[in-house]
């Protein structure tokens, strides 16, 4: 996964939890922090898998801050990785309408191919 995620592997459980427990307080001292709610619920879902809690966690991140193009792309991975291709189709369609960069556009596009490739597949 991209921005937000936990997938290095040379991160240790330990590690991944010290990570969780800052998250968690940063979130709690300033409740308004977008990015700690997206990393988080990215560290969450490559730690444990997709859950409702990876998931509201980045959806929360989004509503505080809806222009970062990066809280949609770990939310478009997320979704992917639940096997909801179609969604995360459509989070990608609408990241690509706020990137401002030639980096978020080719993030994006990547994300984009991702779901389309994904939806092609047969289940």
């Amino acid at each position: 996964m991209g921005y937000g995620s936990a997938s290095n592997e040379n991160l240790t459980s330990a590690s991944i939890r010290e990570a969780e427990t800052e998250l968690r307080r940063a979130i709690a001292a300033s409740p308004l922090l977008a990015p700690a709610y997206a990393t988080l619920g990215g560290l969450l879902a490559a730690r444990d898998g997709p859950s409702l809690e990876a998931l509201a966690l980045i959806q929360r991140a989004i509503a505080l801050d809806p222009s970062a193009v990066g809280h949609q792309v770990t939310l478009g991975q997320v979704l992917l990785m639940s096997g909801d291709a179609a969604e995360a189709q459509r989070v990608a369609e609408r990241a690509r309408a706020t990137a401002r960069t030639a980096t978020e556009r080719e993030t994006v596009e990547r994300l984009l191919q991702a779901a389309l490739d994904r939806a092609d597949r047969p289940r």
